[in-house]
Formats: C-alpha cells, sequence, structure tokens
C-alpha cells in the first residue's frame, strides 16, 4: 500500500509518512489568503471611494474661495458700487442717459454691469452644472442677488432684444430664480 502526503522535510511522498490533515491545512491556507487579498482590496475601493469624495468637496470649496477673493477685488468693488449708485427705470431711459452697450466707446455703467453680470453669470452656470454648491455660493454672495437681479431686469431684458441675444445672462437669471424658489 502506497502513502500519499507530505513528508516532514519535503521529502518524496513514497519515501516518508505524511503529516496529519496536510490536505485540509494547504486548504485552509490557500482560501485565508484568497480572503485576506479580497478584504483588501475592497477596503483599498473604500477608501478610494471617501477620498475622492473628499477631493471633489475641496476642489469645490477651493472654487468658491476663488469666486469670493475675485469678488473682493478693487475693479469689482468698483463695478458693484457704480451699479447701486445707478437709477434705472426702464432700457429705453438708460439707453437716452449712457448711450447703447454696443457702442465702442460706452458708458463706464455699461462696463459695471457687464463685469457684474458675467461673474455672477459664471458662478450660477456653475452652480446649474453642478460644479459648486449652490448652498455656499448663496451664502456667500446671495443677499444681494435679488434685489441686483431685480434693478438690472429691464437693463437685461432690453438689450436681450437689442442684440437678438435671448439667452444673455441667463444663468443669471437662473440662480435669481432658484432663490426666490427656494425663499
Amino acid at each position: 500500500m502506497e502513502r500519499k502526503g507530505l513528508s516532514v522535510r519535503g521529502q518524496s511522498p513514497k519515501h516518508t509518512t505524511p503529516i496529519q490533515g496536510s490536505v485540509e491545512a494547504m486548504v485552509d491556507v490557500s482560501v485565508l489568503s484568497i480572503v485576506i487579498a479580497a478584504a483588501s482590496v475592497t477596503v483599498a475601493a473604500v477608501f478610494a471611494v471617501f477620498q475622492m469624495r473628499n477631493l471633489v468637496k475641496a476642489r469645490k470649496m477651493d472654487l468658491i474661495i476663488r469666486l469670493y477673493l475675485n469678488w473682493g477685488e478693487v475693479e469689482m468693488k468698483k463695478s458693484y458700487s457704480g451699479l447701486l449708485a445707478v437709477e434705472i427705470t426702464t432700457y429705453e431711459d438708460f439707453i437716452k442717459r449712457y448711450g447703447s452697450y454696443a457702442s465702442p466707446d460706452h458708458a463706464q455703467i455699461w462696463t459695471d454691469i457687464d463685469r457684474i453680470c458675467w461673474f455672477v453669470n459664471g458662478y450660477s452656470y456653475l452652480i446649474h452644472k453642478d460644479l459648486a454648491n449652490k448652498k455656499d455660493v448663496v451664502e456667500l454672495f446671495g443677499h444681494g442677488l435679488i434685489p441686483m437681479w431685480e434693478k438690472l431686469r429691464p437693463i437685461t431684458e432690453g438689450l436681450r432684444k437689442d442684440l437678438n441675444s435671448p439667452k444673455s445672462w441667463q444663468w443669471f437669471e437662473y440662480l435669481y430664480n432658484e432663490i426666490k424658489k427656494g425663499a
């Protein structure tokens, strides 16, 4: 009768006696190593998902802080002050006082309006695309957005008609409407 199994010293099974339970021990070790490898991969995947989520949050916050710093620049403050100081009743009246936006040497107020509207339009678009958190942006910039849009609405509507550009500053209007829905 031939004996099967492993020897203590790695010799051929024909010349030695087998180790008790050696086949079961090999199966247990291989199964255990597979389970450990699978668990390691799972833990690494979960860790990577959490890292990605944190990275996305950090990038969104970085973007908002950069926007906020741009909002605080001297030229932006001057434009905002100029916009607050001007009286806007109708588009036609505004054109009579300040000339056309399309004129190459238009009045400074047009540059101020354009700077503010492009800025707000930009971060509103980021919110629309879910690249910036609406709550964070509204907390930083939203306090003046509603009165600013309401003041600029006649200018925007007239400009859209004059320039045949129905989507001018549409994301500014989008954020205004979103804030009004939530208010």
